[in-house]
């Protein structure tokens, strides 16, 4: 009975043994990774074009890192334009599980293009980071406009039904469900025209070939200030410094801002050792003088969330954003894509 005891406890460690390496090879290939992380440069991808929001922050961003040496590698940044972000995001959905890279997205897109736009991907679908920093629009019109209120252009809607166009970068971005609101509290219709950045949308409203636009204020605050634009109404909290005759959405009986929150996301199943990395990257970066000092310049604030408070952000505003695009008449009743 003892030999058999033996003979058994025996063969039983010979197997543990055995088995160690291929136990162990996932395990120690990973704390490899981690150590070694990031071991290349970090790819940081944007939709907007140069001179767009997140394109100039996702070049901030490598600078910060850069000069702060912050990270052991540098970043770069990859423009994917397109309307809603799409392409950038089917970009990142197709890198499944890749660490060296990051996105720039905010909550109108990362949570609208899916709920509007059949694709194989929601928010669920990829990794947040962190987020960095929120901001509200305002409402631009040509220098030429004959329209110098909101109301203006609420009268001229009533008399042209659809003939007025706002421009954006996206149909499902914070700024158009903002139009659609409106039009639904004024009981107008307007159509909306999507450009590839915030920089082509200010062009086409200076060179009258649309009629007004909901724009980032440090992508037009230069033209403002030339005078070629005119700014009528702020989506914001409150009233920019920079703006202080221009009344508040909320001040001229227009529903809430619609604020964008601008965060770093990463591709689906990211590995949690690059999430953390990144997550106290961010975090620093946040924290550097040069970032305070580009948010006060640019009219944003910075507000970091870690990667878990990010998630329950998504979570919780996706009901608000699905709510918000069944209001405008983004979506039917019951959340569906409305088929045309």
């Amino acid at each position: 009975m003892m030999k058999k005891f033996r003979f058994t406890n025996l063969f039983f460690r010979y197997i543990v043994f055995l088995s160690l390496p291929m136990l162990s090879a996932p395990f120690f290939s990973t704390y490899a990774l981690s150590a070694e992380y990031p071991s290349r440069p970090i790819e940081i991808v944007t939709h907007s074009a140069p001179g767009g929001p997140n394109n100039l922050i996702g070049h901030l961003i490598a600078e910060i890192v850069q000069k702060e040496k912050i990270l052991p590698q540098p970043v770069f940044v990859t423009l994917k334009p397109g309307s809603g972000m799409a392409k950038a995001f089917s970009y990142l959905f197709e890198k499944k599980g890749e660490d060296h890279l990051w996105a720039i997205t905010s909550n109108g897109l990362i949570l609208g293009t899916p709920l509007r736009v059949v694709v194989p991907y929601t928010y669920r679908n990829f990794t947040p980071i962190a987020n960095i920093c929120v901001d509200g629009s305002v409402m631009i019109v040509s220098a030429k406009s004959p329209y110098k209120t909101m109301d203006d252009i609420f009268d001229a809607a009533k008399k042209n039904p659809n003939k007025l166009a706002q421009g954006g970068s996206s149909i499902t971005s914070n700024e158009a469900m903002m139009g659609k609101v409106m039009q639904k509290i004024k009981g107008v219709q307007w159509k909306f025209v999507s450009f590839a950045g915030e920089m082509e949308a200010a062009t086409n409203v200076m060179g009258g070939n649309i009629d007004f636009a909901f724009l980032n204020p440090s992508s037009v605050l230069e033209h403002v200030r030339a005078g070629n634009l005119r700014v009528i109404l702020a989506a914001s909290t409150k009233r920019y410094k920079a703006f202080p005759d221009v009344p508040t959405v909320q001040e001229a009986g227009l529903g809430k801002p619609q604020i964008s929150y601008r965060a770093l996301m990463g591709p689906p199943e990211m590995p949690q050792y690059a999430v953390k990395t990144l997550e106290t990257a961010a975090k620093r970066i946040v924290e550097s003088a040069q970032f305070r000092k580009y948010m006060d310049q640019s009219m944003m604030q910075e507000e970091y969330m870690d990667a878990k408070k990010l998630a329950a952000f998504w979570e919780e505003d996706e009901k608000l954003v699905k709510q918000q695009m069944i209001d405008g008449g983004m979506l039917n009743k019951d959340g569906s894509i409305i088929q045309k």
